[in-house]
């Protein structure tokens, strides 16, 4: 079983301490049956029973916000924080994962899109020689496959369904690009110097030969195009922020957007942009099936998680649907009491509900969404359905001044 700190369980709902920030929604991945489970700032949640959703707190990782999760193709749960990674199939039981990896602060955890079993994660320790690690036996085991020198801290990393995979992290103080097409050669190339932040933002799902990568500068955001020989090109600098970023199927068009900027597209491989359209705030996009899924606000779109049938009409006329309102997060999952979600997040629950918004009925006004009716024409934010705030909101502006707890990759224009 996973090893939490014994002083974390004895102190009972007196650890229930405050999240801080506004709830927003981070990021999506789908279970087997296609059903969606949503990391947010406040944990993570999935769909339960009658239309409502669980939640399981990061807290069981050992830490609030440095903690990372990913699914694999099999629904196993996988959650990691400064120097622990355990798994779940259940939700309610969790194994430390074991062997080289154990102790490292895992930064990215990824399920390979070909191979079900085969996980994939880099690490970012400060004492130790970080590497690309692979297991082929759902998580049970992780082997070093590739490492990038002793100083270095991986970031990031993905890999196409085509095998062609990308790492980024940093090096001698500056950010590298690790590219390779059969894991063993390796392409490495640095990356502009006046950056103190880099991201994977997406692949092209077309073209196994292309990654978009987001850089952070004093001036704001900057996307670049790298490419599997190591080539790099900028594609745009912005003031900005960059939250999320999707290239398109068949179609090959680029959305790119943020929860302030709003949503922009390119149907010409990035070179002019349109927008902002008249969509809910993109917090992150994701492919999946046939619909594209954007993380939007609870707040002012009326829905944390949305999608709309893919599409290479004008976003300004695309039609959302809701899937998810913090209100219908109704429980903790449901679990024995011997168990470390049980222990870990049932104290927890109360002080959530007061904070994030769950198990609340909000009015979310009317029904249009992606419309001038939404709250904005198609050169403001491009809200959909507005949400009025629950009186708790308005009684207590301190929530709205916090700094948002956690950034992740998934970019923003």
């Amino acid at each position: 079983m996973i090893s939490l700190s014994i002083s974390f369980l004895m102190m009972g709902s007196a650890w229930a301490v405050p999240h801080g920030g506004l709830q927003q929604s981070l990021n999506v991945h789908f279970r087997t049956d296609g059903q969606p489970v949503v990391e947010t700032t406040y944990g993570i949640l999935h769909p339960g029973e009658s239309g409502t959703w669980n939640w399981v707190c990061e807290e069981i990782s050992g830490t609030e916000s440095a903690w990372h999760f990913g699914l694999s193709q099999e629904d196993r749960w996988l959650l990691s924080g400064v120097d622990q990674i355990a798994w779940s199939d259940d939700r309610c039981s969790w194994t430390d994962v074991e062997g080289d990896l154990k102790s490292l602060y895992v930064t990215a955890i990824q399920p390979d899109p070909v191979e079900p079993e085969t996980i994939w994660m880099v690490t970012a320790s400060g004492s130790s020689v970080n590497a690309l690690f692979r297991s082929t036996d759902h998580a049970e085991n992780f082997e070093a496959l590739a490492t990038f020198g002793e100083d270095a801290r991986l970031r990031d990393f993905e890999i196409h369904e085509q095998g062609i995979a990308w790492v980024i992290g940093w090096r001698d103080d500056l950010p590298w690009l690790w590219v390779s097409e059969d894991l063993e050669t390796w392409i490495e190339t640095p990356l502009d110097e006046d950056c103190y932040s880099v991201d994977i933002l997406a692949l092209n799902p077309d073209d196994s030969t292309q990654a978009w990568l987001k850089l952070i500068t004093a001036d704001g955001d900057r996307v670049i195009r790298a490419h599997s020989d190591g080539s790099t090109e900028t594609i745009l600098d912005t003031p900005d922020s960059i939250e999320a970023l999707v290239v398109l199927p068949q179609s090959g068009h680029i959305l790119m957007g943020g929860r302030e900027a709003g949503l922009y597209r390119s149907t010409d491989e990035g070179q002019t942009w349109t927008g902002p359209h008249a969509t809910p705030e993109p917090g992150c996009l994701r492919v999946h099936e046939e619909y594209l899924y954007i993380c939007s606000s609870n707040w002012t779109d009326g829905s944390a998680l949305s999608r709309t049938p893919l599409s290479e009409t004008d976003p300004d006329n695309w039609s959302w649907e809701s899937l998810l309102n913090f209100g219908q997060v109704r429980q903790v999952e449901p679990c024995e009491p011997d168990s470390i979600t049980y222990q870990v997040c049932d104290p927890l629950w109360e002080v959530v509900v007061l904070e994030a918004g769950f198990d609340r009925v909000l009015d979310t006004g009317s029904s249009d969404s992606g419309t001038d009716k939404s709250g904005g024409g198609p050169k403001q934010c491009g809200c959909a359905s507005r949400a009025i705030a629950p009186h708790w909101l308005t009684l207590s502006p301190i929530l709205f001044g916090i700094v948002r707890r956690r950034q992740r990759k998934d970019g923003a224009f």
